[in-house]
């Protein structure tokens, strides 16, 4: 697939435009909410995670914490070696 500069260059506008809300999201969270919130799978009104509350969730541990641990992901989620979260490795 051929693609323009200027249809990369809007891509990347995107890409980054996303990462500003998803970094935006729980940018106030504490570090007892962003456990709390991710151990019950739910956001600060108690309802459940949407993905891009989960990435949002993932990106602001990884602030807090340096790294999300794979016992903080779902048990579906778990694998036995180091996998990728968006741009972030998790450690096993």
């Amino acid at each position: 697939m051929n693609t323009s500069v200027s249809d990369e260059w809007a891509a990347l506008d995107q890409h980054f435009r996303r990462e500003v809300r998803v970094l935006s999201r729980f940018r106030n969270a504490s570090m007892f909410s962003v456990r709390r919130m991710w151990k019950r799978q739910t956001n600060e009104d108690g309802k459940h995670l949407s993905q891009f509350e989960r990435d949002a969730l993932k990106e602001r541990h990884c602030e807090l914490f340096g790294m999300v641990r794979l016992r903080l992901l779902p048990r579906a989620r778990r694998q036995p070696s180091s996998l990728f979260v968006g741009s972030l490795t998790v450690l096993t």
